[in-house]
């Protein structure tokens, strides 16, 4: 499917200049023979609703790139507008005065304002270009849950309609919604038409969700360290760094399963982020399972002008591979420890660290398990703590130990193993659209690329079906050495074509090659 924008150009999200990705290169759409059948699979794709309006004559501006597309012809339930008969791209002598535009029916934009973190407060909506609350009658536990996971703010745990979180100043947009609890937006949900109410804001509706608001850490040297960012109304954006602490960071190590806070980073060598600052002055206790149960400024509300960002590093978890294994999610479990890999001693092996194991490895479930060195003897130290395991910990080094107590005398005839369902991830990494690139595959908590020796259609068939991206057209397409990652994981794969991920085709062990990365293979699919 050709990747495919609405610009902000537009009211909100839902509405603007189309634009279509071709070559690298975002480029407008013509709008002649444009209407509501061609603008309807534009809001369908971008699960914006239904077209309330259709135009061909640059309504929300004139694009700057190339005009890609002309005489678009759909019959309206096509699943992408490169579905729909056009001429072919760029071949149109369209001017950039007649870009199409559409604007949808939503889902409105929904936001909490004046919370006690970013998953509470009051509910407004984004109508006419203005934000309006909404009225407390007949608000109840399905209405706010149909907010709280508009926002990844998890289950609504209250709703109140009394302005708890304070009376709102514009419009009172919204009345009498009644709304079941599965919609995917508020603007699906029965309700008066906008603005025809008689509420005050007296009576403004405020939510509290169970979150947490999705976290990530960007730019570090591990996965567990680097700079933190929150997603908060749709858009990824920075934590500033001042009054950053401790007790900040180790919210954050919790929250990331990535163990202990080890120190708060020092965001300006990590750089500074772009876009949007959702979290100043940030006041973490510590003890709170998420960040955005912190004490903090509004959402937004930041004068971190000269701010740094707020980064962690935090202790693990630490690294588990599996080795002499069948394929990628099976084998010899080592753990490095004290910078050392270390087999797993099979007296303190059972079910339960396997399945962390194989979550942890992104391998999906056990299979079976083994304590009698299945995979081979390792030959280095053995890790042999008295570990005990419930199964739901985020990696092996988070299981309960008793230091005092240890299993001196296992040898590596012990020695414990797994075999894990699959697969293991794959990407496709600088291509032209979301389904070319070099392939890449996550081994070891780490991404690494794949040799071109031995490829040919079928492996690339086996890479296309994984991820949902049609048929090959290209097997071994051109890639940059220059932007390659340093690990090179697999050489010689050998599919047969029919596998349901790569980790299940033969292939050297990981990480056994003789090539560089001028020979990392690319594929592009249809």
């Amino acid at each position: 499917l050709a990747p495919m924008r609405v610009l902000t150009d537009g009211l909100n999200m839902c509405s603007g200049r189309v634009e279509v990705l071709h070559n690298s290169t975002w480029g407008s759409v013509c709008g002649d023979h444009w209407g509501t059948e061609e603008a309807n699979v534009v809001c369908r794709l971008l699960n914006c609703g239904e077209a309330t309006s259709a135009t061909g004559n640059a309504t929300f501006g004139q694009g700057t790139g190339p005009v890609w597309v002309s005489d678009v012809r759909c019959e309206g339930s096509e699943a992408a507008l490169d579905q729909c008969p056009a001429k072919p791209y760029g071949n149109n002598n369209c001017s950039h005065s007649q870009d199409a535009s559409v604007t949808c029916s939503g889902p409105v934009p929904v936001r909490l304002v004046n919370g006690n973190n970013m998953c509470s407060g009051r509910v407004e909506v984004l109508h006419n270009s203005t934000w309006g609350s909404v009225c407390g009658d007949h608000w109840g536990t399905e209405e706010a849950t149909v907010v709280c996971r508009l926002l990844n703010c998890g289950n609504g745990t209250s709703a109140i309609g009394n302005a708890t979180f304070g009376q709102g100043t514009g419009p009172v947009w919204l009345s009498d919604v009644r709304c079941e609890g599965a919609e995917t937006a508020l603007d699906l949900c029965p309700a008066k038409p906008y603005g025809n109410t008689t509420c005050g804001h007296s009576q403004d509706i405020g939510v509290t969700c169970t979150g947490p608001h999705p976290m990530r850490l960007v730019d570090g040297d591990t996965m567990c360290s680097g700079r933190v960012e929150v997603f908060h109304n749709s858009v990824w954006g920075r934590v500033c760094g001042d009054d950053w602490d401790i007790a900040d960071a180790r919210v954050v190590c919790r929250q990331m399963s990535c163990g202990n806070a080890m120190s708060t980073g020092g965001g300006f060598s990590l750089g500074r982020g772009k876009g949007q600052t959702w979290l100043d002055k940030v006041k973490c206790s510590g003890d709170e399972k998420f960040l955005d149960q912190c004490r903090s400024q509004p959402w937004g509300h930041s004068n971190c002008v000269l701010g740094t960002d707020a980064a962690v590093v935090c202790s693990g978890p630490v690294p588990v591979r599996l080795v002499n294994g069948k394929n990628r999610c099976s084998g010899r479990v080592e753990i490095f420890h004290n910078s050392t890999w270390k087999s797993v001693c099979g007296d303190v092996w059972d079910s339960n660290a396997a399945s962390i194991v194989c979550r942890q490895l992104m391998c999906g479930t056990i299979l079976s398990i083994s304590t009698l060195a299945k995979f081979g003897e390792g030959t280095g130290p053995i890790w042999s703590p008295d570990v005990r395991c419930n199964g739901t910990e985020a990696a092996l080094d988070q299981c309960p130990t008793n230091p005092y107590r240890k299993y001196i005398n296992c040898n590596h005839s012990r020695d414990s193993s797994v075999i894990c369902s699959g697969p293991q991830p794959v990407r496709l990494a600088n291509g032209d659209t979301i389904c070319s690139g070099r392939v890449e595959i996550f081994h070891s908590s780490t991404w690494g690329s794949v040799c071109r020796d031995g490829w040919d259609t079928e492996d690339a068939r086996v890479v296309c079906r994984q991820l949902s991206c049609g048929d090959p057209t290209l097997s071994i397409a051109p890639v940059s050495a220059s932007q390659a990652i340093d690990q090179i994981w697999l050489m010689k794969v050998r599919c047969v074509g029919t596998e349901n991920s790569l980790d299940q085709c033969p292939a050297n062990p990981w990480g056994q090659h003789n090539c560089n990365h001028e020979d990392d293979v690319g594929v592009k699919c249809s």
